[in-house]
Formats: structure tokens, C-alpha cells, sequence
């Protein structure tokens, strides 16, 4: 018979695990991309319309992981004409 306290404990287990999947496998993964126009009052025109690319939290401590490797490859296709790796 399940008891409630068995209940809670496996409840628990179930979404710490659910938690630690998400933290772990998925996110480290996910690459978002957002799109920004600054504008720069007096920017020379040689200037106008230069994309930057603007790279974070790529965590590179042991060797390029799969995160780094999709952020790497997104920003080929953007096709920058500056990087900046930022954290």
C-alpha cells in the first residue's frame, strides 16, 4: 500500500530529478537569440548597419560542449561582422 509519505517522497525524487534533467541535459543546450537596433547618434556611416554578435555563458572549461558548439554554429549563419564573447 502506498502511504502518503511514500507518496510525497517519490513525488519529490520525481520532480528533483525532473529538475536536475532540465539544469543538466536541456538547458546547457539551448542557444536563444535576440535581435537588437542601437542607435548611435554621430556613428560614421562606414559603421551603419555593422552586426554584432555578442556570445554568453559559454562555458568552455572542458573543451567545446555541445551548447558551444549550437551557439557557434547560430552565429555562422548570422554571419556577424564582429564577435564578442561576453562571460
Amino acid at each position: 500500500m502506498l502511504t502518503r509519505r511514500h507518496f510525497l517522497a517519490a513525488t519529490a525524487g520525481a520532480l528533483g530529478a525532473a529538475a536536475l534533467g532540465d539544469g543538466f541535459l536541456l538547458e546547457p543546450a539551448a542557444v536563444q537569440i535576440t535581435r537588437h537596433e542601437l542607435p548611435i547618434p554621430s556613428l560614421p556611416a562606414a559603421l551603419d548597419g555593422v552586426r554584432i554578435a555578442c556570445l554568453a555563458d559559454v562555458h568552455l572549461h572542458r573543451g567545446i560542449s555541445r551548447a558551444a558548439h549550437a551557439a557557434l554554429e547560430q552565429v555562422d549563419r548570422e554571419r556577424p561582422e564582429i564577435v564578442v564573447l561576453a562571460g
